[in-house]
């Protein structure tokens, strides 16, 4: 029988955790091992999986950290310490995510047919609709695979959320782990690049993971707002990766010039807000310069 550890990561959504855990408890194919990361909550998620039964009893992990690190530190410890376990494959999900009571069994009945890919997925879907960003193919820039082929069984890609993630003990032997200071953002496709070396992806399409989270309305016009503070982190973490996989090339083309160019274009507009507009110039050069020379971990001038 396949052997699973389930990794979570949680930061201050208490009741949707209740029932991400509730998910995992109801699978067909029973995890062997749980590890939750809770980023130093303060919603009374740590009193709440202190009290868990499961932990109380040594079934399941917990690792309460010091301190917020992210989703990405979360990943990161999260799949080190089931990495100490006996189980074969990691299961990598947040907090919102709800996995359909076969999710496990259907993966590991496309192992047993697929004995040489190494990582695996599901379905990520968000208020009944397929979420194709979850699951790209990477040529040249990062592609979503198309809709059509989630009416097949399965299908191969490249880059992979860590939205319903497996992947093998062999592949963290040879890749290691998610990078840990990249803090929010872009760490799971980091992650993918580097599986890329060691397997390919393969999606079924019939295990469901619920999402919840809300769909972004991105018709909301021309108007230009204040950057969210994670933006700063997804353009660093996005240049860092494009430097660390030697593909500048792909940064300059497809990243860089085209955020330098809208945010210098919005700076130069008088009909935009020009506090707005400095604003997200500045975060964008930030960014850039550093995903370029390395400067991770948390930035004072963007914290959550």
């Amino acid at each position: 029988m396949m052997n699973f550890a389930v990794v979570v990561v949680t930061y201050n959504r208490l009741e949707l955790l209740k029932e991400c855990l509730e998910c995992i408890r109801n699978q067909e194919l029973v995890p062997n091992n749980v590890v939750i990361v809770d980023n130093n909550s303060t919603d009374g998620t740590g009193k709440y999986l202190n009290g868990v039964k499961e932990i109380i009893e040594h079934q399941w992990m917990v690792k309460h950290e010091e301190q917020n690190i992210g989703g990405a530190g979360g990943f990161h410890d999260g799949l080190k310490l089931a990495m100490e376990t006996d189980s074969e494959w990691f299961l990598l999900i947040d907090d919102d995510a709800m996995i359909a009571p076969n999710y496990l069994s259907l993966i590991a009945e496309s192992i047993e047919k697929h004995p040489s890919i190494l990582a695996y997925s599901g379905t990520v879907v968000t208020e009944n609709n397929i979420m194709i960003e979850h699951r790209r193919r990477f040529k040249k820039a990062e592609v979503p695979v198309p809709i059509e082929e989630y009416k097949q069984a399965d299908f191969e890609y490249d880059l992979c959320s860590f939205c319903g993630a497996v992947i093998n003990r062999k592949v963290v032997n040879q890749i290691g782990y998610p990078e840990r200071d990249f803090f929010i953002w872009y760490d799971d496709t980091e992650y993918s690049l580097r599986i890329m070396n060691v397997s390919k992806f393969l999606n079924v399409n019939n295990a469901i993971l619920n999402h919840k989270t809300k769909i972004v309305d991105a018709t909301s016009g021309n108007n230009v707002t204040r950057f969210n503070w994670k933006t700063y982190y997804g353009y660093r973490n996005i240049i860092y990766s494009d430097r660390k996989h030697h593909m500048l090339w792909v940064g300059i083309r497809y990243h860089l010039a085209r955020w330098l160019r809208a945010g210098i274009s919005d700076f130069l507009n008088p009909s935009i807000d020009k506090e707005i507009s400095k604003y997200n110039l500045q975060l964008i050069i930030d960014a850039i310069h550093d995903g370029l020379v390395g400067h991770l971990g948390i930035n004072k001038d963007y914290r959550p």
